[in-house]
């Protein structure tokens, strides 16, 4: 019976299944040991690593004990600067500032440079530099700030150079505690000087009364004030005060002498100065426009306002206003007031005329003479000599003055030495008593008449030298290379010759083309063609030459 029932049953023995679940429990212990060894080691690790975070920790904290210790340090130092800068800001020197900072540097250096302790040092000078300044006048002297503002720079450029030394020498390890010199610099001078000169050029600088004092100012201490204050000055202030004054200008009042007010800042404005010329040149025409030179007060004071600016305006423009507003009245100085007659001789209408002779361009001068002086001059000769009471003598001393009173380089000019030969040829027909022909009326001839002629032969010259290329031709001279002649250089020969200012309008074009003032007519230039606006607020209409320099001319006459 048990063998029939053993064979039956299928389960395991007894001694089978406990085997299995002993063996079970031991890979469930071996399992938890080698997890348990696991977690063992990971807190080990932790702890190690905690450990060395708290010696870290505590390391920082050291560290920064000795820096926060080391920062009062520090700050009690520049509280000792600070307090004597406050209670005798007379009694430190730049010097002095300058050596404290860097002992700052040279003991503290990690400090000076995580701190900017450099940037203190304008902060530190406001109150010395407010005190030296503080009955500072700027028009009346103001070379004083000039000094002061030069030792300060020297003491940043100081520190600067004894600190860069150390770090090229490999004391520092960068080049972090250097000042910016610029910046700390332009601070001080905003902050203590600045506001002294604003108030003097906005409340104390009187155009009629100490204009040359406050450009003296300005000139003086060019070599102080940062590019930025000095550019903020004449932008915001000098320049718009300069051009509000031209403006106003009243000549009756003040008379012709606009160089009073614009020349004295030559120097102190440089280039932006020219930015007044146009409004300069508009007044001096609208000054000019009844100038009357048969007046010797008048004469005197024109010529001497008009060559103050000989050397200051570019000769083109220059030439162009003593064209336009100088040399039609010396005509008509000579037309009106001259009368030649040998047995009474007033010869003062020429010699207000001869005294532009250094200012009013050969050619003009040339064709005054030739249109209003001469024709009279050889008329009256002829009727002297026609009238048999003539004493070749006395003609001939009244041929050697009129002579000697014209300039040299007139004179010897070839149009001029033919006058002086027709008369010379009336002399000598008149002392062999041979019959003189009458010279042309003076009333066939004028300065305008002359200049025209003259013009038309010079033009007619240009174009045979250039062989009938137009308008970009080649120029030959021997011993020279031949250079191309750009449109743009015939249109300001023309303008020249006409006596129209040509100067192009700084800022402005048109279809990406310089626009130019063309006497009072905008102009641009095109694939050698003039384009110019004719007001009506239309599309720009092109034009000739010589219908723009007429079209210029209505305009001033309308």
């Amino acid at each position: 019976e048990i063998s029939g029932a053993s064979v039956g049953d299928k389960r395991p023995k007894l001694g089978q299944e406990l085997l299995y679940n002993v063996d079970a429990i031991v890979s469930i212990a071996e399992n938890e040991a080698l997890r348990s060894k696991r977690t063992v080691l990971v807190e080990k690790n932790r702890m190690i690593a905690l450990q060395k975070e708290k010696n870290d920790l505590n390391k920082t904290v050291g560290n920064s004990k000795l820096r926060l210790e080391r920062v009062n340090q520090i700050s009690k130092l520049l509280e000792r600067i600070w307090e004597r800068v406050r209670s005798a800001p007379d009694q430190i020197s730049p010097v002095s500032i300058s050596e404290a900072v860097l002992a700052i540097q040279k003991t503290y250096p990690e400090e000076y440079t995580m701190f900017s302790i450099g940037k203190i040092m304008p902060i530190l000078a406001r109150p010395i530099v407010t005190q030296a300044l503080k009955d500072w006048s700027p028009i009346q002297d103001p070379f004083e700030v000039k000094k002061v503002l030069e030792d300060w720079k020297l003491a940043l450029e100081y520190c600067n150079a004894v600190i860069e030394t150390k770090y090229k020498n490999g004391e520092e390890e960068g080049g972090n505690s250097m000042i910016n010199n610029e910046s700390s610099y332009s601070n001080l001078v905003e902050n203590s000087v600045v506001p002294c000169i604003r108030s003097a050029l906005l409340t104390d600088w009187k155009a009629d009364v100490n204009n040359k004092e406050v450009a003296l100012m300005i000139d003086s201490l060019k070599s102080v004030l940062p590019v930025s204050t000095l550019n903020m000055f004449s932008d915001v202030i000098i320049v718009p005060k300069l051009k509000s004054e031209l403006v106003q200008w009243n000549s009756l009042e003040k008379g012709l002498g606009l160089h009073e007010l614009v020349q004295p800042w030559l120097e102190p404005l440089e280039k932006k100065v020219v930015s007044l010329f146009p409004e300069v040149r508009r007044k001096m025409k609208a000054m000019l426009r009844n100038f009357d030179p048969s007046e010797e007060e008048e004469n005197s004071s024109a010529y001497e306002a008009i060559k103050a600016w000989k050397n200051v305006m570019d000769r083109r423009s220059f030439e162009a206003l003593l064209v336009e507003c100088v040399a039609p009245p010396l005509a008509n100085l000579l037309k009106g007031k001259l009368v030649i007659d040998p047995s009474n001789q007033n010869p003062d209408p020429i010699l207000r005329m001869i005294r532009w002779q250094d200012l009013v361009p050969l050619l003009h001068f040339e064709s005054i003479l030739l249109g209003e002086f001469f024709p009279k001059w050889l008329t009256a000769l002829f009727n002297w000599l026609k009238s048999g009471s003539a004493d070749l003598s006395e003609v001939a001393k009244w041929y050697q003055g009129w002579k000697s009173l014209l300039p040299a380089v007139v004179s010897t000019s070839r149009e001029v030495q033919k006058q002086f030969t027709a008369a010379l040829a009336m002399m000598d027909k008149h002392l062999n008593k041979t019959p003189i022909s009458p010279p042309p009326s003076p009333h066939q001839f004028s300065y305008q008449k002359v200049l025209a002629k003259r013009k038309a032969e010079a033009q007619n010259q240009r174009n045979e030298s250039k062989g009938g290329v137009f308008p970009e031709v080649q120029i030959e001279k021997s011993g020279l290379q031949s250079r191309t002649v750009t449109f743009r250089e015939v249109v300001e020969e023309m303008a020249e010759e006409n006596g129209i200012e040509f100067a192009p309008k700084i800022g402005r074009n048109r279809l990406g083309r310089q626009i130019y003032g063309f006497g009072s007519v905008n102009v641009f230039l095109d694939q050698n063609v003039v384009f110019f606006d004719d007001g009506s607020g239309g599309d720009w209409k092109p034009i000739s030459l010589d219908d723009l320099v007429s079209y210029v001319g209505n305009c001033q006459k309308m």
